[in-house]
């Protein structure tokens, strides 16, 4: 394995065993060799490398795993269920829409809520970031699409129009617009400019939902 390879799988093994025995590793951080490589996966390169060199005396005989779990991270903030989630441009962070008519802002590499953004009086259903994270976009049960400064959590806009709940969004390619998508069979579309978006909508199109039998 060329040097390169092996020194970026061991800082990912180091970062995952952090996240994963932080508890173990935060009150006993000099026995890592004793405490936490017995529990590593089998087929982790930390354990390649080090379990050899254990002295803890450890063997654990069933449940261990092979290699590491794809759940990296679990966000748990402890919000109504969550309807909707949103990566952000970079992938360090992700937005969530709530039964509790919330929109949560997550990190995700460390899993902590960042923002907490009220102001929709039902359901979150849809959710999306601006093409540059600095904006969030949030569609609602009560039948609004509302803009979210990423950084403050403070609310930058608010449209009115849809006569039913917003269930879907997308933004066009020069992020000029908003398209947002309610049950009533429509799709409207805003424009982000403050001298246009006083007007209402630009345009608004039926559409007719096919059901599924």
């Amino acid at each position: 394995m060329p040097v390169e390879t092996e020194i970026l799988s061991l800082l990912s093994d180091c970062a995952r065993m952090t996240r994963e025995f932080y508890p173990a590793i935060s009150v006993a951080c000099l026995q890592i060799h004793h405490h936490v490589v017995p529990f590593l996966p089998v087929e982790s390169r930390l354990t390649q490398v080090y379990e050899a060199r254990s002295l803890s005396g450890i063997e654990v005989k069933e449940g261990r795993k092979q290699t590491w779990s794809p759940c990296v991270r679990v966000l748990d903030g402890r919000f109504g269920g969550c309807l909707c989630v949103a990566f952000s441009p970079d992938g360090g962070r992700v937005t969530t829409g709530a039964f509790d008519h919330t929109v949560g802002l997550w990190s995700v590499q460390t899993g902590a809520l960042l923002q907490v953004m009220t102001g929709h009086s039902d359901n979150v259903c849809s959710i999306m970031f601006s093409a540059d994270g600095r904006r969030i976009v949030s569609g609602s049960d009560d039948h609004t699409v509302r803009i979210w400064d990423a950084a403050t959590g403070s609310q930058v806009d608010a449209y009115t129009g849809h006569s039913n709940s917003v269930i879907s969004l997308a933004l066009s390619a020069d992020g000029l617009f908003i398209a947002s998508g309610d049950e009533d069979h429509k799709v409207y579309v805003w424009s982000i400019d403050a001298a246009d978006r006083s007007k209402g909508p630009r345009s608004i199109w039926s559409c007719h939902l096919v059901g599924v039998h």
